[in-house]
């Protein structure tokens, strides 16, 4: 399983618990606040765990991953003493 605890993204296998990375190091999870985006790191590693990739190789990878790569999606400006939120979250698709 794979879990977060006292702010690690943590590999549980019974009874035993290994930390992978930082949740402050990663920058897409805005220190640990955007729940969502834990979320998705937590699948991601469980993904790439299942195909043996090294725990400090993911933890590198993650911590280079930035949210404002995207345009639009979970971007955070700091605007005079403030900061905005850009996150257009929708999809769309094409119906034939």
């Amino acid at each position: 399983a794979y879990i977060t605890e006292n702010g690690w993204v943590v590999e549980c296998k019974g009874q035993k618990r290994e930390q992978i990375t930082r949740l402050t190091s990663l920058p897409v999870t805005w220190g640990g606040v955007a729940t969502f985006q834990v979320a998705n790191v937590l699948a991601a590693v469980a993904a790439v765990r299942t195909e043996n990739v090294d725990k400090a190789i993911i933890s590198k990878a993650l911590g280079s991953f930035k949210s404002d790569s995207n345009a639009g999606r979970m971007n955070l400006y700091r605007i005079g003493d403030g900061y905005v939120v850009v996150d257009y979250a929708h999809n769309a698709s094409a119906i034939d």
